[in-house]
């Protein structure tokens, strides 16, 4: 992920208003993601056209959201996390 897109995960984080005790936790899930010992697998290719095919299907059947409205629903996801 580029530099500009990380930027652009924090500011949103930001715009949160999470609590330093949030902050914390959010920040100990971060560490415990990066230390993992379990690597990384790439998809398949036909991992990668199913999902393509999917979003399509999606997409065609009207199941898409604004991008407002999807940063609506991660901010709503993250605060159930957070409240768990």
């Amino acid at each position: 992920m580029s530099t500009a897109a990380l930027q652009n995960v924090y500011e949103d984080i930001r715009s949160y208003n999470l609590s330093a005790a949030n902050m914390r936790w959010l920040a100990a899930r971060l560490i415990e993601a990066a230390d993992s010992k379990a690597p990384l697998q790439p998809y398949t290719i036909d991992e990668i056209y199913a999902r393509i095919a999917q979003s399509e299907e999606d997409i065609a059947k009207g199941r898409v959201h604004t991008m407002q409205e999807a940063r609506q629903i991660r901010k709503e996801h993250l605060a159930k996390l957070l409240n768990a």
